[in-house]
């Protein structure tokens, strides 16, 4: 039987196949192009273990809601100790859905070689994942075909990206970044140079800690990153309290196709700074 849709609940069946308790092909799930996983109390590690990585590789959305003991979404740990014979595994997943997991803390729980990638995401959500403390590993940088990311009520997040200073972050498709109570985020971007060009839509609420939108960055990542902001339409900036900077370092924000401004409840000095820095309003 070949399956292009799962619904995967509390079913026995799947904890058996989930859990590796009964055998099934390798053809069983090679077709699966959707995944819903729904309020699974038997996954206490990861969603997708190791043993179903390979078989998963043609998933294209992926949706995981109400797992209350799930640590981790993708399962490297057993790949990680082939060593760096194994080859990378790049899953085709364009929609990553992930809601309401207390105590999920990474989307891959990988080793140094990272064996896993997914260069093919459009479009990521995550709401309600309040013991997440990133969202991408530093192996992921290069996402050339991500066009929307919303990440809300994610209380212990304190970084997007994690630990990518050194390497250039590529985001030439992206166009709409939604961040909305993360209290403990101190800023949405790396230190390192960020390539989007595209980006229409940044809205930033609700974000006790944030200091700055992309984190102070040495001089040759700033000049690259001048113009990172001239086709955003629409900002709002509301209940931030410790916010300082768009861009630590830059003297001069451009802001040519700005249409909607909507700042509330950030710090004084903030709002001089954006006045005296930001040409839309010359």
């Amino acid at each position: 039987v070949e399956i292009d849709l799962l619904v995967l609940g509390d079913s026995l069946l799947f904890q058996k196949i989930w859990l590796r308790s009964v055998a099934v092909p390798d053809s069983f799930l090679c077709n699966l192009t959707s995944l819903i996983v729904e309020g699974c109390g038997f996954l206490s590690n990861a969603i997708i273990p190791s043993h179903l990585l390979h078989s998963l590789s043609n998933l294209e959305k992926l949706q995981v809601r109400k797992c209350n003991y799930a640590k981790a979404i993708f399962d490297e740990t057993k790949m990680n100790n082939m060593g760096p014979a194994s080859n990378p595994l790049s899953f085709r997943i364009k929609i990553l859905i992930l809601e309401q997991l207390p105590i999920l803390e990474h989307i891959w729980n990988e080793g140094p070689q990272g064996i896993l990638s997914l260069p093919l995401l459009e479009k990521v959500i995550v709401d309600g994942c309040k013991g997440m403390k990133y969202l991408f590993p530093a192996s992921e940088v290069k996402m050339d075909r991500l066009e929307t990311l919303h990440v809300k009520n994610c209380d212990m997040l304190v970084e997007i990206w994690n630990e990518v200073q050194k390497r250039s972050l590529s985001l030439p498709l992206l166009e709409e970044v939604i961040v909305d109570g993360c209290t403990g985020i101190k800023s949405l971007f790396p230190a390192s140079e960020v390539k989007m060009v595209r980006l229409k839509t940044l809205h930033v609420i609700n974000c006790d800690m944030l200091v700055e939108i992309i984190a102070k960055q040495n001089i040759a990542a700033e000049k690259q990153n001048e113009k990172i902001f001239s086709s955003v339409t629409s900002l709002k900036l509301w209940n931030l309290p410790n916010l300082r900077w768009m861009f630590p370092g830059m003297d001069i924000l451009k802001w040519p196709k700005l249409e909607e401004l909507d700042i509330l409840h950030c710090q004084d000095s903030f709002l001089t700074k954006m006045a005296s820095l930001s040409k839309v309003w010359l």
